[in-house]
């Protein structure tokens, strides 16, 4: 068997594949732009498991990060630091360390394996792809009877447009506070009341929301709960831990059924500005140019 001649696999070009490729059985979808091109890529990450949010697990069900051109813009915040610390447990694997909702204060029960999500939808095309997660059954301390999210991906020139449309019901009926939660290696800019951009060397971001058209407030921090702890010094430490930035959009008092409507468009820094972005009916119009 050793001597065997080795077969090599079959030279396929990145090009000749489908943008986007699901991997129902993790819970994973994994978005590419242009694949055989990665200075030229932009890529979204989008996760609802079945694996739920047990051991190495984080209470992260239908959250999402988005790269391009080989920097990172909206990202999965908090770092591999000691294992078993404040910081590890009660930040890293948290929902309010992932790009999600949290209802009244609270995120996703962790270290469970009933608190699990599900790719509830797929569809793409060559230039589209639709895909959406159903992760009602991760919240415990505020029982929900509904929170899809779906994203929908089309193709720009100069731009990639993502719609994320996002549905969350809680079961009593009762009005609750609710909090939008996204996270950035840089620092991103508050532009207007329902308008964000934030910018690396090469690539840059625009989230805008359509619904709600206003948040009740919009709080900014780099600081995480705990402090990330260096294993060998056991010290705090920035320079292997860099800070991270934190956006936090609350809503109070809004109905027990709420939907949050945002769009996000990416392209390159100093290449051309973005498409004006507004709603008509409740759905999302972009002016190509």
């Amino acid at each position: 068997l050793l001597s065997a001649p080795v077969k090599p696999l079959p030279k396929v070009s990145f090009a000749a594949l489908p943008p986007a490729k699901l991997f129902s059985g993790g819970g994973e979808v994994f978005l590419d732009t242009d694949l055989n091109n990665p200075a030229n890529n932009v890529r979204l990450e989008f996760r609802s498991s079945p694996y739920a949010s047990f051991a190495h697990v984080h209470a992260d069900q239908n959250s999402f990060n988005i790269s391009a051109y080989g920097e990172d813009l909206i990202v999965d915040s908090g770092y591999y630091a000691t294992w078993g610390s404040k910081y590890h447990f009660n930040w890293t694997k948290q929902t309010k360390a992932h790009n999600l909702i949290r209802v009244d204060g609270t995120g996703q029960e962790n270290n469970r394996l009933d608190a699990w999500g599900l790719i509830s939808g797929f569809k793409q095309g060559k230039d589209f792809c639709i895909m959406q997660g159903d992760a009602k059954m991760a919240y415990f301390k505020t029982p929900l009877k509904q929170f899809d999210r779906k994203i929908i991906w089309t193709r720009g020139k100069d731009e990639q447009l993502f719609v994320i449309y996002d549905t969350v019901e809680v079961k009593d009926g009762k009005r609750h506070n609710y909090a939008f939660d996204l996270h950035f290696n840089e620092k991103p800019v508050i532009t207007a009341e329902n308008t964000v951009t934030v910018s690396g060397k090469k690539a840059r971001a625009r989230i805008t929301w359509l619904q709600p058209q206003k948040f009740s407030r919009q709080t900014l921090t780099d600081k995480s709960d705990f402090p990330a702890i260096n294993w060998r010094t056991k010290k705090e430490d920035t320079q292997l831990y860099p800070n991270q930035w934190h956006l936090y959009s609350e809503i109070d008092n809004a109905p027990a059924k709420i939907r949050f409507i945002t769009v996000i468009q990416v392209g390159k820094v100093g290449v051309k500005e973005f498409a004006p972005v507004k709603s008509i009916n409740d759905l999302p119009m972009i002016a190509r140019q």
